[in-house]
């Protein structure tokens, strides 16, 4: 079923931010800086990239991948 978007937004008013303010940028970096929280990554080559995206479709990756560039 499709619901128009703006049928959603009859008597709603929606309030956001882009990026949040500066401190919601600033604390995960201090938090990866102190060592607290670490990011789950895998770098693939950019060959690698149709396997990737299949692992991904499947569920079979943890994290993020990231496609280096070079080598």
């Amino acid at each position: 079923m499709t619901i128009p978007s703006n049928a959603l937004l009859r008597n709603k008013n929606l309030i956001g931010s882009y990026a949040g303010t500066v401190e919601d940028i600033e604390e995960p970096y201090r938090l990866m800086l102190d060592g607290s929280i670490a990011p789950v990554y895998e770098e693939i080559g950019f060959n690698d990239i149709p396997d990737g995206l299949e692992r991904l479709a499947k569920g079979q990756v943890t994290g993020r991948l990231v496609a280096r560039f070079g080598g």
